[in-house]
């Protein structure tokens, strides 16, 4: 499996958490979620992919309770209307 990275600077989670910019990235990240979770709601794919990029940062740097926090957001695809491959929520 590849590194996640932030979609905005392209730095991996895992050099974020070694360089202290981790309370910086997790901010920007949960503004994000919320912004696209009150444009386009919580079924929509993008703020599906904000969630599981929120849940991947904070296993990256060793938050297995924050990473569950955010898990527990996940949407069972049956929820949003869609397949396991996620297909296409544009509104």
């Amino acid at each position: 499996m590849r590194a996640m990275t932030c979609a905005r600077c392209g730095t991996s989670f895992e050099s974020m958490a070694a360089t202290a910019r981790y309370e910086e990235v997790e901010r920007m990240m949960i503004e994000a979620h919320g912004v696209l979770d009150g444009a386009v709601g919580s079924s929509h794919r993008y703020t599906r992919r904000a969630v599981d990029s929120l849940v991947a940062l904070h296993e990256a740097v060793g938050k297995p309770d924050r990473a569950a926090e955010w898990s527990s957001r996940r949407m069972p695809a049956a929820a949003t209307g869609q397949g396991p491959a996620g297909g296409s929520d544009d509104r």
